[in-house]
């Protein structure tokens, strides 16, 4: 599952499309950082922490979050900035939201604030 939650100019450029990328050579570096990446066994947070830290940096967004579901139940490992666990928390209670949506489509879902996306 993917979502993306993009605010235009956060990191300077407007998002265009899903992946506003303006240099692929940051996505191509930030992905060559990870290579090789593997957790000890029983520490998953912090591997997944730096995916989700190399994410928000080489798709230029305001935020990421890594929430794994199995077996009915979800929960959130690790997001950036900390205050987006908070968000996906909420998106789980309420059963609504773009990370639910992207679970219950199969596709990457982005938007511009997750706040308006959220309450609607």
């Amino acid at each position: 599952m993917r979502c993306g939650i993009s605010e235009a100019g956060a990191r300077g450029s407007p998002v265009q499309g899903w992946f506003g990328m303006s240099d692929s050579e940051l996505l191509v570096t930030a992905l060559s950082g990870l290579v090789g990446l593997l957790p000890e066994p029983g520490d998953l947070v912090e591997p997944l922490h730096r995916v989700i830290d190399s994410a928000t940096d080489a798709l230029d967004l305001a935020g990421c979050a890594v929430l794994l579901v199995a077996d009915g139940y979800s929960g959130v490992v690790t997001a950036t900035p900390a205050a987006l666990a908070d968000v996906a928390l909420s998106q789980r209670s309420s059963e609504r939201g773009p990370a639910l949506d992207a679970l219950r489509h199969g596709e990457p879902v982005a938007v511009a604030d997750v706040r308006e996306h959220h309450s609607a």
